[in-house]
């Protein structure tokens, strides 16, 4: 029995899915194995996938039709044998040490979740600098959680960690909607006894256009996010979780103000900004009713709900990130939150 399975759904990345299997199988560690989920993909994926297959008894190959990456996780998670699982996606790729580094942090703290950071990367060679402090966090499930539910992008994505398998039992992708990843993490965190995150980049995210997570906003995009952030609001609140429900309500809203934003810019889906910033603003009073709305989004989630223009500046400058950047503009910030 593998130590590690890793679970990778391929559709459409003939181009990335060589240098994807070819990053994992080069690993340090090598005590795997490697399920490769051929989405019903219309190019080469599947042969090259077989391909590998037929030089590495690591590998299994599954064949199915097109059911959306949820499903294919799903189908990994099902087969999958490892004491640990992880996942990536097939047009990204690793540095040798992540799995290594992972396990052996995972191990060493008892953690039921190990996690790394990531560099953004873009076709042509550029690459995001690497400002990582490579500091060693070990915290308990709920405040994971809780950082979680401050919208850091690294906690919310699944391909950037081992989990003990024990924590998916009763736990899979949604099917066929987008915006997996938000439905399902966070229900990981919350089963989790002890969570340790290594502030290195131990893998490179590609950035595509014509990807999932490139395409921008597109009515099915927003009313699989609805459905997503409605489900985790419901979830935290079914637990007694009042502040982690807040919290993800103000992620909704974050959602609808970026959304609203996004589909502005495109002739063909302005029609949808009026009804997104109407929802936003029935959110944003039902927020500011409980009291319980931190000063910090309530500025913020107030320059969408007063000026839409005033929150995009604001986005657009970066200005949180300035405040934290200067140590007495900082303590400002934090105690605002």
């Amino acid at each position: 029995m593998p130590k590690l399975s890793i679970i990778v759904p391929v559709y459409r990345v003939e181009p990335y899915l060589r240098q994807c299997v070819e990053s994992i199988l080069s690993q340090s560690f090598s005590d795997f194995e490697l399920i490769l989920i051929d989405d019903g993909s219309p190019d080469r994926c599947g042969s090259i996938c077989d391909e590998y297959a037929s030089r590495d008894e690591r590998i299994k190959v599954i064949h199915q039709n097109n059911q959306g990456i949820g499903q294919a996780r799903n189908v990994g998670l099902d087969c999958a044998r490892g004491q640990y699982l992880g996942f990536i996606d097939s047009d990204d790729w690793l540095k040798p040490d992540m799995y290594a580094t992972l396990i052996s942090l995972a191990d060493a703290y008892d953690a039921d979740i190990a996690e790394c950071a990531y560099l953004k990367t873009w076709d042509g060679g550029r690459t995001e600098r690497d400002n990582h402090s490579k500091q060693t966090l070990v915290i308990d499930g709920m405040t994971a959680l809780r950082d979680y539910t401050r919208g850091n992008y690294s906690h919310v994505v699944v391909w950037n960690k081992v989990y003990r398998k024990a924590l998916w039992d009763q736990v899979r992708f949604p099917m066929g909607k987008l915006h997996e990843d938000v439905a399902t993490t966070y229900k990981l965190y919350y089963k989790a006894g002890r969570v340790v995150q290594f502030d290195a980049a131990m893998m490179y995210y590609r950035q595509r256009g014509d990807s999932f997570m490139g395409v921008g906003f597109d009515p099915q995009r927003i009313s699989h996010a609805r459905e997503a952030y409605a489900e985790k609001i419901e979830f935290f609140n079914q637990k007694g979780l009042r502040n982690l429900g807040d919290q993800a309500a103000v992620e909704a809203n974050v959602y609808l103000a970026e959304a609203y934003l996004g589909v502005s810019k495109e002739t063909e889906l302005k029609s949808m900004a009026p009804a997104l910033k109407k929802e936003f603003d029935i959110n944003y009073r039902e927020l500011v009713k409980t009291g319980r709305l931190a000063m910090k989004d309530r500025l913020v989630l107030g320059l969408f709900y007063t000026v839409p223009l005033l929150y995009a500046v604001y986005k657009r400058v970066e200005i949180g990130r300035y405040f934290k950047q200067n140590k007495v503009l900082r303590l400002i910030y934090e105690w605002l939150s």
